[in-house]
C-alpha cells in the first residue's frame, strides 16, 4: 500500500470471468465460493459519479495489475477490458464509439468514486485485443480493434494516450497484418523500439518514429518461408518454389507484396527485390531450363526469372518487343500461367489480351492469338502436356486446349458438356499414362487419350465410378471442391480438397491409400490449396491455409537403372521407428531381405522407384540386431543389385 487509494487492491486476487469481476483477499480460503465478492461497477463518465452500472453478469475478457510505485509511479493500477456495448452508454456520452477499457487508481486526480468503481478510458477507443504495461518505461502499449481498425495506442504513466496508430499504417506494403501482443523494447524511452506479434509474420520489430508513426523495421521467425499466403509451389527434384501472391474470388489483385520463397538443402531463403520494384502477387511458378532456375509469372507485372533467390530478369513489355502486353485499361501485365514443355520452351499465358498465350525458348518471344479465347476471358495456369497440347485454365468457363500449329495454334473449348465435373476449373495435371485428372469445383474428370481432343467432335471425359459400402456406384470425389493434384513416382494421385484435407489414390484412382485431416494427421488444416511432389525424395509438400507442411511418401520417380541406390537410415539405431527405404530402383522391383546367412525375412515391391520396410520379418516381429541384405531385381528380371544395412536392435 503506497497511498490511501491503493487499500481496495492490494492483497486482493481478481478473476475475470463472463458473469463479472470476482475479487477475494488472497489471504482467504479461495476454495471457499463465499470469500468471492462480485460487486464491482464500471462508471461510463471519467471522474465523475454518474451513469455507474453494475459489471455483475458483464463478460470480462482480460484483466492486468501493476505496482507503479515500483517505477517511480503514484501505486496500485488495475486495468479491465468489458464486452461493454455502446447500447447501454448515453448519447450524451457517446453515440457511436465503443469503450471497453476501464481502470482502478490511475491516479490522475482525485478520484470522487467508490474504491470498487471502475472508470472508462476514453483515450482508448474499441474492443482490447492485448495490454502490456511496461514498468521500466512506464507506458502501456494497447492493441485495440476500433470499428474494424485495429489500433496500436501507447499510455504514459496517467493512462494518458500519447500515441495512437493505425496497423494497416505500419507497413503498407504486407497485406493483412493481424497483430495479437505487443511489448516495447527494454529500452524503448530511448530506443522508440516497439515489439509486435503478427498471426502470420512473426515478431514485427517496429520503431517509433517522429513520435507520431510506427513502422516496420524487421520481421523475426524461425527459417520458414516468407508467408503462409498460398500462390503455387514447384520444385526441380533439388530445390522448391513457393511464391504468396494471389486473386480474388473474381480474379481481381490481392495486391499482396511478398517476396518469393526458397527451399535449397533444408534451408528456406527469399527474394528481396519485389517489394522494392512494386511487385505485388507473384503467382505462378515453374522450374526453367537449367538447375536452380525458375520462371515466376505475377498478376500485375509480367514474368521475372530467378537464379535460386536472386532476381537475374524481370520481363514485361519493354523488353520483350512488346509480346508481353498489359490488360486493357492498365499498366498491369497478368501472367496467370507458366509451364515448360519437354523441348524445354516455356509457355505461359498472358491474360486479357489480344496475345493470350505466349513462348520463349533460345530463339526469344513469340505471341499467339488464339482461337476461343477473347480478350474479355481470364486466362489462368497453363500445362503443357507430352503430345504437345497446352491446357489452359479459364476463369469460370472450363478449360481451353491448344496445340501449335503452322504460324499460329488451333484449339478445343472444354467444358461441363465435354464431361467437366463442373465449369469452374482449379487444376489438372497430367499422369505417367498421358492422361489428363482435372480437378473442378464440383469433384474430379480424367480425360483419357488427350490426342483425340481435335479428332473427335464428341470427345468427352470421363468419371471413375467406385461402390459404396451400402453398394451404391457413385462418381469419385461428387460434388468435393479439388483445389489440386498432383502425381508421385508411382503414378498414383494425391488430392488436394477445399474442406477435406488430402488424399492419396491409388494409379487408376479406384482405391484409396491415405485421406490425411488436420484431425487424424499433423496436416496443418483440412484446406490444401497447392501440392508439390519430389519425386526424387518421395517427399510432397502441402501449402494449406494455416502453412506449408510435407510428408515422406514411399514413392519416387522410376529408374531404368540402379545406378544410384540408396538405403537409408543406414545404419537403423536403437529405437528408431520409421521405415527403412531403399531408392533408386525402378517401379514395381522385387525386393528380397535376408539376414547374413541368406535367410528371408521379408519380401516388398517399390513403387515408383522406392520400397519401403519397417524393419519386422513376416510375423510383424522385429528382427533381430545384425546386417541385412536387401536383393533388388527389376519387373523385366534384366536388372538387379544388392544391398545391406546394419539394424542395432
Amino acid at each position: 500500500i503506497h497511498t490511501n487509494t491503493d487499500i481496495f487492491l492490494s492483497n486482493k486476487i481478481f478473476a475475470a470471468t463472463n458473469k463479472g469481476l470476482f475479487y477475494a483477499s488472497k489471504n482467504d480460503n479461495l476454495l471457499d465460493y463465499a470469500v468471492w465478492q462480485n460487486d464491482c461497477q464500471v462508471s461510463l463518465l471519467s471522474k465523475s459519479n454518474q451513469y455507474i452500472y453494475t459489471l455483475e453478469n458483464t463478460n470480462v475478457s482480460k484483466i492486468q495489475g501493476f505496482d507503479k510505485k515500483e517505477d517511480g509511479g503514484k501505486g496500485l493500477m488495475i486495468i479491465a477490458d468489458l464486452d461493454y456495448s455502446s447500447t447501454l452508454v448515453p448519447s450524451t456520452w457517446a453515440s457511436s464509439v465503443e469503450y471497453n477499457l476501464f481502470e482502478v487508481n490511475n491516479h490522475n486526480t482525485s478520484s470522487v468514486l467508490n474504491a470498487n468503481v471502475f472508470t472508462v478510458n476514453t483515450d482508448v477507443p474499441g474492443d482490447i485485443i492485448s495490454i502490456q504495461y511496461s514498468p521500466e518505461n512506464r507506458k502501456s502499449i494497447i492493441i485495440s480493434n476500433d470499428n474494424y481498425t485495429e489500433k496500436i495506442i501507447l499510455l504514459n504513466e496517467f493512462s494518458e494516450n500519447i500515441l495512437s496508430v493505425n496497423c494497416d499504417d505500419i507497413d503498407k506494403k504486407t497485406n493483412n497484418l493481424s497483430f495479437e501482443s505487443a511489448t516495447l523494447s527494454h529500452d524503448y524511452n530511448n530506443s522508440k523500439k516497439i515489439f509486435l506479434g503478427d498471426v502470420k509474420q512473426g515478431v514485427v520489430l517496429a520503431e517509433n518514429t517522429n513520435n507520431y508513426n510506427i513502422k516496420a523495421m524487421e520481421y523475426i521467425a524461425p527459417n520458414g518461408p516468407a508467408g503462409i499466403n498460398i500462390g503455387s509451389i514447384d520444385n526441380n527434384g533439388q530445390n522448391l518454389v513457393f511464391t504468396h501472391g494471389g486473386k480474388t474470388q473474381p480474379w481481381n489483385n490481392l495486391y499482396n507484396y511478398q517476396e518469393v520463397s526458397f527451399l535449397e538443402n533444408n534451408h528456406w531463403a527469399k527474394s528481396r527485390e519485389l517489394i522494392n520494384l512494386n511487385i505485388h502477387d507473384a503467382l505462378a511458378v515453374s522450374r526453367g531450363f537449367s538447375p536452380n532456375q525458375f520462371f515466376v509469372g505475377t498478376w500485375n507485372n509480367g514474368l521475372l526469372e530467378f537464379f535460386r533467390d536472386s532476381l537475374v530478369n524481370h520481363y514485361n513489355s519493354e523488353n520483350t518487343n512488346n509480346v508481353l502486353e498489359s490488360i486493357v485499361g492498365s499498366d498491369d501485365i497478368r501472367i496467370g500461367g507458366v509451364d515448360v514443355d519437354q523441348d524445354n520452351v516455356l509457355w505461359l499465358t498472358n491474360s486479357q489480351t489480344n496475345r493470350p498465350l505466349v513462348k520463349f525458348s533460345n530463339n526469344g518471344w513469340k505471341a499467339f492469338n488464339v482461337p476461343g479465347l477473347p480478350t474479355s476471358s481470364m486466362a489462368g495456369k497453363i500445362m503443357c502436356a507430352s503430345n504437345n497440347q497446352q491446357w489452359i485454365q479459364i476463369r469460370d468457363n472450363g478449360i481451353l486446349v491448344a496445340k501449335e500449329q503452322g504460324k499460329g495454334v488451333v484449339s478445343k473449348k472444354l467444358n461441363a458438356s465435354n464431361g467437366l465435373a463442373s465449369g469452374t476449373v482449379n487444376c489438372f495435371i497430367e499422369d505417367h499414362s498421358q492422361s489428363i485428372w482435372v480437378g473442378t469445383s464440383q469433384g474430379l474428370s480424367v480425360f483419357y487419350f488427350p490426342d483425340e481432343i481435335f479428332n473427335n467432335s464428341s470427345y468427352s471425359a470421363e468419371y471413375i465410378l467406385i461402390e459404396t459400402e451400402d453398394g451404391y456406384v457413385e462418381r469419385l470425389f461428387n460434388n468435393t471442391e479439388i483445389l489440386d493434384i498432383a502425381v508421385d513416382g508411382g503414378n498414383r494421385k494425391w488430392i488436394g480438397t477445399k474442406t477435406n484435407g488430402v488424399f492419396l489414390i491409388s494409379e487408376d484412382g479406384t482405391s484409396q491409400i491415405y485421406n490425411f485431416t488436420e484431425e487424424n494427421s499433423p496436416l496443418l488444416d483440412n484446406t490444401v490449396e497447392a501440392i508439390s511432389v519430389n519425386n526424387m525424395s518421395g517427399e510432397v509438400f502441402f501449402a494449406t491455409a494455416k502453412g506449408l507442411c510435407s510428408y515422406r511418401s514411399n514413392a519416387t520417380v522410376s529408374n531404368d537403372t540402379f545406378t544410384d541406390v540408396v538405403v537409408f537410415p543406414n545404419p537403423v539405431r536403437k529405437n528408431y521407428s520409421g521405415n527403412i527405404a531403399i531408392t533408386g530402383l525402378s517401379d514395381e522391383t522385387n525386393v528380397k531381405i535376408t539376414d547374413i546367412s541368406g535367410n528371408l525375412v521379408f519380401e516388398t515391391q517399390s513403387v515408383g522407384g522406392t520400397a519401403l520396410w519397417d524393419g519386422a520379418n513376416f510375423d510383424g516381429t522385429d528382427v533381430s540386431t545384425g546386417v541385412y541384405l536387401f536383393l533388388c531385381t527389376s519387373s523385366d528380371f534384366e536388372t538387379s543389385i544388392v544391398k545391406k544395412v546394419l539394424i542395432y536392435n
